[in-house]
């Protein structure tokens, strides 16, 4: 797995694949709750398996520490 940051946008990428080909998230879904503030996408394939989860407002949900070791 692999996390990377945007600090401007306050947007983190969790890849649970090694790497997402273009066009291979065919579906995307938020969950049913709010999450503090912050905003969960789920990204999934064409056989619905989890590529990988962004995260809008991460900042609010991630250690200072996580976000630093983030690419």
């Amino acid at each position: 797995m692999k996390l990377t940051y945007d600090p401007t946008a306050d947007a983190a990428y969790l890849y649970v694949v090694d790497k997402i080909a273009p066009g291979a998230a065919v579906e995307t879904r938020l969950p049913d709750v709010p999450l503090k503030d912050s905003i969960f996408a789920f990204d999934f394939d064409v056989n619905g398996c989890l590529l990988g989860i962004e995260i809008l407002g991460a900042s609010r949900v991630l250690s200072p520490e996580t976000l630093r070791r983030a690419q």
